[in-house]
């Protein structure tokens, strides 16, 4: 139905453009891209607005509430400076050699050492960021106040709740199934040091030559939101959840706190 002339036109189009979006979305998905610079902004005024939490003294009526507050303020300063290396990102220092030898990306940082210092904690942050607004209804959480407003401090959190959801379930869908769906580059060099583009088409590893094929396979490439690179999606929408909670947790301490004195009173 498609007729080839126009579907042809219509992958050298997009072929053509593939280079130029891979450079921009580098530029904004690459280490020290653009989204990791907003993201380590965001982890800077958490911890900015966490600290001013834990200044003004603000008594929460739990069990171990002075432990929860530090383990989360501190787990906000670990995840800030791993972002950064620990100042590498910034100051370029050469990576010690013990750490060099062990680390992934030969980085001043442990979450690229072992899972425990990356999967483990992220794993938490989703379970925490993504169903808090559901946690916060268990019983158990919802007979203290204290705790309720120190785990969900606005319910304007779940929209971004809703965000964290939707893009870690793409991810896993995506991954099992739209995968299969590929389109690959080569560089071909000339002897008077020209060189050209070509692309190709893969469908489960193995080339695809029909035009129609190809262009489903654009269409998957789209949909699959192959433009985004999702770890760093995901990690940019938790520390916007965080800034975003610690932000609510101390404008709405004082308000809340009068709350729960009001109905200590009554009782």
């Amino acid at each position: 139905i498609i007729p080839i002339e126009s579907s042809y036109n219509s992958l050298h189009k997009y072929t053509k453009s593939h280079r130029e979006m891979a450079k921009i979305t580098d530029f904004i998905w690459l280490e020290n891209g653009l989204v990791e610079n907003i993201q380590i902004l965001f982890l800077f005024f958490s911890i900015i607005y966490f600290y001013n939490f834990l200044k003004k003294n603000y008594q929460l009526n739990f069990r171990f509430s002075m432990t929860f507050k530090y383990i989360f303020f501190f787990g906000i300063i670990y995840f800030f400076l791993e972002e950064i290396s620990w100042g590498q990102h910034f100051f370029n220092w050469k990576t010690p050699t013990i750490l060099n030898n062990l680390n992934l990306q030969n980085e001043t940082n442990l979450h690229n050492i072992n899972n425990i210092f990356n999967q483990l904690p992220r794993n938490l942050v989703i379970i925490w960021s993504s169903l808090a607004f559901i946690i916060v209804n268990l019983a158990l959480i919802k007979s203290n106040q204290s705790l309720c407003f120190f785990t969900y401090p606005s319910k304007k959190l779940k929209y971004i709740s809703y965000l964290i959801i939707f893009f870690t379930l793409s991810q896993k869908f995506f991954e099992s199934f739209f995968n299969l769906a590929s389109i690959l580059e080569a560089t071909t060099l000339y002897a008077n040091n020209s060189s050209s583009q070509i692309y190709w088409f893969e469908w489960s590893g193995e080339q695809v030559t029909n035009n129609f094929y190809k262009i489903i396979i654009i269409i998957l490439n789209f949909l699959k939101f192959n433009f985004l690179r999702f770890s760093e999606l995901q990690e940019l929408l938790l520390s916007y959840y965080i800034v975003s909670h610690t932000y609510y947790l101390n404008k709405n301490a004082i308000m809340q706190l009068k709350i729960v004195a009001k109905s200590s009173n009554d009782t």
